[in-house]
């Protein structure tokens, strides 16, 4: 099974993941520019990226 998450933020810029069993897949694009990365992340790798990223907002407000 796997799940797709897709994000606009208005601007041109979009950020797709899709996460299954083994790993995700993260493919952020700029639309007006027309420039794509892609990359692939172990389950390992994304347990540590969510880590990082819960570590970093701990204080922050939501807007």
């Amino acid at each position: 099974m796997k799940e797709i998450y897709n994000y606009e933020d208005g601007f041109g810029g979009e950020l797709s993941a899709i996460i299954n069993h083994a790993n995700i897949q993260l493919t952020t694009s700029d639309t007006v520019e027309g420039d794509s990365v892609t990359m692939q992340l172990s389950l390992s790798e994304t347990r540590q990226l969510i880590k990082a990223l819960e570590s970093a907002t701990q204080h922050a407000k939501d807007d």
